[in-house]
C-alpha cells in the first residue's frame, strides 16, 4: 500500500490512502520511511480532483490543498488522517520550478519544505510511543478546540465503514456520540456537519457498517 501510495493514478493512491487509514499505527513507519524518500510522480486520472497540480479546473470537485505530486506530501497527508493533526504538509507547494494557474495560486513553502513538518510527524510519533488508536484520535479531536480536526472527525464518521478499525459501535454510543451532540448544539462552523452526522447515526444503515 506504500508502494502504490506513490502511483501515478490518482484512484489507486485514493485507495491506498483509505486502506493506510484503516491500519492506523501499523501504518506509521512506513509512511515516516516514504516521508524520506520524496519523489515527484505526476498524478493522472484526477477526474475533477482539484489540487495545486492539476491541469484542468472543472470549477467543482472535492479539494485537497496538498501538494500530491511529490509523494512525501502524500504520505504526510496520509499520516495527518490517522493523527487528526496538522503536520504542515498542508497549504504550501514545494518550490520545483512548476508553473501553471493552479500551482501559482498556491504559495511556495518556505526553504526546505517540508522539513518541519517531517520532524513534526517523527515528534508526534516518539511522543505516541509507538501505538496510536483512531478511537483514541476521534475522541480528542470531537473534544479538542482545532476546529479542522473536529471537521475531519465528524466527516470520517459520516463514512463509518472506512473511518478506521478500532472504531466500534459501542465506542460511539458510549463516548463520541455525546461530544458530536455537543458540536452540533454548539455555535462553530462545524454545527451543520455535526447535525447531518447526528441524523445518519441514528438508522441501522449506519450502525450496521460497525462492529460492536
Amino acid at each position: 500500500m506504500i508502494a502504490q501510495l506513490g502511483d501515478p493514478d490518482w484512484r489507486r493512491v485514493s485507495k491506498a490512502a483509505a486502506a493506510l487509514r484503516q491500519l492506523e499505527d501499523t501504518a506509521v513507519p512506513g509512511l515516516l520511511a516514504a516521508l524520506a524518500n520524496p519523489r515527484y510522480v505526476r498524478l493522472s486520472s484526477t477526474a475533477d480532483l482539484i489540487y495545486p497540480g492539476v491541469e484542468q479546473f472543472y470549477g467543482h470537485g472535492a479539494s485537497l490543498n496538498y501538494d500530491l505530486d511529490w509523494t512525501h506530501i502524500r504520505a504526510g497527508w496520509v499520516l495527518e488522517g490517522i493523527a487528526f493533526r496538522r503536520f504542515g504538509f498542508g497549504r504550501y507547494r514545494v518550490a520545483d520550478g512548476r508553473t501553471g494557474s493552479m500551482v501559482e495560486m498556491m504559495e511556495a513553502g518556505p526553504a526546505g519544505f517540508p522539513a518541519d513538518a517531517v520532524a513534526s510527524a517523527g515528534q508526534w510519533w516518539a511522543a505516541t510511543g509507538g501505538t496510536w488508536r483512531c478511537s483514541e484520535a476521534l475522541t480528542a479531536a470531537l473534544s479538542g478546540a482545532d476546529l479542522d480536526a473536529q471537521a475531519t472527525a465528524l466527516s470520517r464518521l459520516r463514512q463509518p465503514a472506512t473511518a478506521c478499525q478500532s472504531l466500534t459501535l459501542t465506542h460511539y454510543e458510549t463516548t463520541l456520540s455525546s461530544l458530536v451532540r455537543g458540536v452540533a448544539e454548539g455555535e462553530s462552523a462545524n454545527a451543520p456537519l455535526a447535525t447531518r452526522l447526528q441524523g445518519e447515526a441514528a438508522t441501522d444503515y449506519w450502525k450496521g457498517k460497525l462492529r460492536r
